[in-house]
């Protein structure tokens, strides 16, 4: 699953990253048993969450289902509405 970002200009990234995450487990009514993050630094700034929630919180290089996220919108983007 991807999580949509959010910009918040006046909180930290750690603050975003937190609810981003309480958001979605709202929404899906459901906690996880892993949340894989491709940075050290994204890692450090949900640990606190992760362990109190007792997730799993890992640093991996690739993240499938954002890279095939990412994938499908710069390909939506770059052949425009309709893919034309």
């Amino acid at each position: 699953m991807v999580l949509a970002p959010e910009v918040r200009f006046q909180r930290s990234g750690r603050d975003t990253l937190s609810k981003v995450f309480l958001k979605a487990i709202q929404t899906i009514r459901t906690l996880p048993k892993e949340v894989r993050v491709r940075k050290h630094k994204l890692k450090d700034s949900l640990a606190p969450l992760m362990e109190s929630f007792g997730v799993t919180l890992r640093v991996v290089s690739r993240l499938s289902a954002s890279d095939e996220a990412r994938s499908h919108l710069l390909g939506f983007l770059g052949g425009g509405f309709g893919g034309r």
